[in-house]
């Protein structure tokens, strides 16, 4: 774990090559408007979109002189996340009616981060959204609307040679009152459906904040493993899907926690383990695939039926329970593969059919996101 230089005064914390490396191509660059080098395609793209305004938003007053703007674009380091409103599919934020709202700190730069002084008055866990849009000419944009001191805003200045660090996640936690409360190093979560993730720290050095706007790239990654159950009824009556259910016979299935943003790790306690973790989608069942999300830190030391899921409908338990085996068969024709753990940044798929009888089958192979997809053998 170690720097990389995204330009020549503004560095990414702590990414891992291979797996930054589908996201974007980090190396140094000299090009005089100091954009970000050697980007690869994904933030190419990202870096061209530019902030667009919304009507309701308002600008933040301040000399143009004496600040910088700061022009932001997000994407996601990984290709293929769970396509739902909870999760997130893609290498860019799809487009949505609603936004995707994410929470930001911009602080005074610290060599070692602890104060999180706010580089301006409301910079702390800041409201920050995000609206993907897609015009009528069919051209992909994203739209930025920040919310501090009380409004919202179009954009987004630091004061001109002043160093920053910006740390963001997704999606933002609602805090009443004073949000300096809230700490990068501690973002509460809660297990369930929600596609927690983490931006790269990113720091900006006097040197670059010296022109009038700067480019911002906000690299999210997940923070949690995910299992994704595609279900669909083939019955005639109708069938409402009203829980599932993960048990887990060792207890170590964290329901709540932590994200620490400046190094990208999770803080678990052990009072937050539970044996369950249920899920209440209330979703009426289709003849096609539906998919439905169970997102959580990460379980190692996984053996062969520690794991099982239980389902109701139509506020009825199902009499079956199926247990998840640790050796399966994997789909992309590589045969057989021993699942030891739920890994961080993975995607671990089931698909189970409602027909006279529940029966899991086979589902496609993933090869883009480090997903694991397998048949589950009854």
């Amino acid at each position: 774990m170690f720097p990389f230089r995204l330009q020549d005064s503004l560095f990414v914390r702590g990414i891992e090559t291979d797996k930054i490396g589908r996201f974007m191509n980090i190396v140094p660059s000299k090009t005089n408007n100091r954009r970000a080098g050697g980007v690869g395609t994904l933030l190419l793209g990202l870096l061209m979109l530019g902030a667009c305004s919304k009507e309701p938003a308002m600008e933040q007053p301040a000399p143009e002189s004496e600040v910088v703007r700061l022009d932001f674009t997000a994407g996601i380091m990984a290709d293929a996340v769970p396509s739902t409103r909870a999760t997130i599919d893609g290498s860019v934020f799809p487009p949505r009616n609603d936004a995707y709202l994410f929470g930001m700190w911009v602080c005074k730069h610290e060599d070692d981060p602890s104060a999180f002084i706010p580089a301006m008055n409301d910079y702390e866990n800041m409201r920050v959204a995000l609206y993907a849009v897609t015009t009528d000419e069919g051209e992909y944009q994203q739209q930025w609307e920040y919310t501090f001191d009380d409004k919202p805003h179009n954009v987004l200045h630091v004061k001109q040679h002043t160093p920053v660090d910006i740390y963001a996640y997704y999606p933002r936690t609602q805090v009443a009152g004073d949000q300096s409360a809230l700490k990068p190093t501690a973002v509460p979560f809660q297990s369930g459906s929600s596609d927690w993730m983490w931006a790269e720290p990113l720091q900006f050095t006097c040197e670059q904040l010296s022109g009038a706007s700067v480019d911002v790239p906000l690299a999210f990654s997940h923070a949690m493993t995910c299992l994704e159950i595609r279900m669909k009824c083939l019955y005639t009556g109708s069938v409402d899907l009203t829980s599932i259910t993960l048990t887990d016979k060792k207890r170590r299935i964290y329901t709540s926690g932590s994200m620490n943003l400046v190094n990208r790790t999770l803080i678990l306690s052990d009072e937050n383990k539970s044996e369950t973790l249920t899920i209440r989608p209330g979703t009426r069942l289709q003849p096609t695939d539906l998919k439905f999300h169970i997102i959580m830190p990460p379980v190692a030391g996984y053996e062969d039926g520690d794991f099982t899921l239980s389902f109701v409908f139509n506020g009825k338990p199902a009499e079956t329970a199926f247990s998840i085996p640790n050796r399966m068969t994997n789909l992309s024709g590589e045969g057989e593969v021993t699942v030891s753990e739920f890994e961080t940044g993975k995607r671990y798929i089931y698909s189970l059919t409602l027909d006279n009888t529940l029966r899991f089958t086979p589902v496609g192979v993933d090869n883009t996101w480090e997903t694991e997809e397998f048949e589950l053998e009854l």
